[in-house]
């Protein structure tokens, strides 16, 4: 008779934040809310129930100059750097945000799995949140892309493991930041409900610093608005 006894690694895991605790999120939804009727929106191309808001180079929503919404940008900032620093593991001076913007899904919306270009950090807060709202789901990487060459296959236990699902779903309560790396897969599809209102951004540090030299970094400026 063996006496086994077994010992798991969860090798390189991908880390996703969830952080609450902004204490503005009552004004901060009735002002957004009323932001939203002095913008026309952008229909999202490949799903017209869902639409954008301030979503234009230069144009961020957090850039807006309404106190509740600075607020919210450095609680985010804040939370990022903990993200960065403390979850990561990384040395960083500082985040900036380089984009953000409104999303406002109906029922029937959802978009596709995607990731975000020139980003470290990027990043959803979720602003009307409640049952019958889809939750976002995140993809492993290479889950959706099919190998180029004979690949071997096995059928999928009923029980899933987290070294075998491809996809998590998080459902977040509403007033609920999450956070992961830029690079990471990521949609929602079969919302159910209208009024799902979130607003998402990306950061980059404002510093990029090596082992033997660094950058510093700036987002560009709509020169429409400047």
């Amino acid at each position: 008779m063996h006496n086994t006894t077994a010992q798991v690694h969860a090798l390189f895991p991908t880390p996703v934040g969830s952080y609450s605790g902004f204490a503005g999120q009552e004004p901060l939804r009735e002002q957004l809310l009323a932001l939203l009727h002095t913008q026309p929106g952008r229909h999202n191309s490949q799903n017209p129930r869902l639409r954008h808001y301030f979503d234009s180079t230069g144009q961020g929503v957090l850039a807006q100059e309404e106190p509740v919404l600075q607020e919210l940008q450095a609680w985010i900032l804040s939370c990022g750097h903990n993200f960065v620093t403390q979850v990561q593991g990384y040395q960083c001076d500082g985040l900036q945000v380089i984009s953000s913007w409104l999303n406002w899904a109906e029922a029937g919306a959802g978009q596709p799995p995607h990731s975000h270009e020139n980003s470290w950090i990027s990043g959803t807060y979720y602003v009307c949140f409640e049952p019958g709202h889809a939750p976002i789901r995140f993809w492993r990487p290479g889950a959706l892309s099919q190998p180029n060459r004979p690949y071997l296959s096995l059928m999928r236990a009923e029980q899933h493991t987290a070294f075998s699902s491809d996809e998590v779903a998080i459902a977040p309560a509403a007033g609920t930041l999450l956070l992961w790396p830029s690079q990471l897969l990521h949609g929602h599809i079969g919302n159910a409900l209208d009024g799902r209102l979130s607003l998402s951004f990306n950061l980059l540090p404002t510093r990029l610093l090596g082992s033997s030299y660094g950058l510093a970094l700036a987002p560009l400026v709509n020169r429409a608005s400047s």
